[in-house]
């Protein structure tokens, strides 16, 4: 072989023998630069497992978390639902117990007008009561005293002494409020007037038509004289007589 191509030849090996080292010891730096990126990728690769793990962990706790969450708010919805048809209810019952509320207040209006006019009335009433029972009082008293009086004349009795016939002639004005009777006349009225006071004054007409009064008193009979009831004389003596000649009971 010729020299020249055989060192040609030569060259071109060794050319092609150092690129072919140059391109291995390249690519093996690439190979281990590779690998190394590869372990640290397999080591990402662990992390993120490990946090995949944890947060798939993580994940499924939320999930129960979260149904039991989805649970509750079913069941709130239900108490809510509840509550709702509760409120409806009562919210009816209220405007049942509203509408009840002012029909009564208006009963009350009309009950506290009512009472009103019956204090009113009952005021009158009193009134009027107070003004009947003066006059039952009024009456009462006057049938008391007309009672005093009628049991006087229907119980009338004897004078019971001198002084009391004198003390009661000393009163009467029969004497003075007749003018122009007889004495028949005022003998009769002065035993009239005797009697309504629950005395007994006898009248006695005298021949020639003189009237005078008689008057029981213990033994003694009186006379008065009715013209002048200041003029009175023993008329004579006798038997004592009952004081009440016809009592009363």
């Amino acid at each position: 072989m010729n020299k020249w191509i055989s060192i040609s030849i030569t060259g071109v090996l060794v050319a092609g023998l150092a690129a072919s080292l140059f391109l291995y010891f390249q690519e093996s730096s690439n190979l281990k630069a590779a690998e190394s990126e590869i372990v640290t990728l397999e080591g990402n690769v662990s992390t993120l497992e490990g946090t995949v793990s944890t947060l798939e962990g993580t994940v499924s706790t939320l999930e129960s978390d979260l149904a039991a969450e989805e649970a509750e708010v079913t069941r709130l919805e239900g108490e809510l639902a509840t509550a709702e048809a509760e409120v409806t209810r009562l919210e009816g019952e209220l405007a049942t117990a509203e509408a009840e509320v002012t029909r009564l207040e208006g009963e009350l209006t009309a009950a506290q007008a009512e009472v009103t006019r019956l204090e009113g009335e009952l005021a009158t009433a009193e009134a009027e009561v107070t003004r009947l029972e003066g006059e039952l009082a009024t009456a009462q008293a006057e049938v008391s005293t007309l009672s005093e009086e009628l049991n006087k004349v229907k119980d009338p009795r004897h004078f019971a002494s001198l002084s009391e016939l004198t003390s009661w002639l000393a009163q009467d004005d029969t004497d003075t409020a007749y003018p122009g009777k007889s004495s028949q006349e005022l003998a009769c009225i002065l035993q009239v007037k005797a009697l309504r006071d629950g005395y007994l004054l006898s009248s006695y007409i005298y021949m020639g038509g003189i009237g005078f009064n008689l008057a029981v008193i213990g033994d003694n009979l009186y006379a008065v004289d009715p013209l002048d009831d200041g003029v009175v004389w023993l008329w004579g003596v006798g038997g004592p007589l009952p004081s009440h000649p016809l009592p009363l009971y």
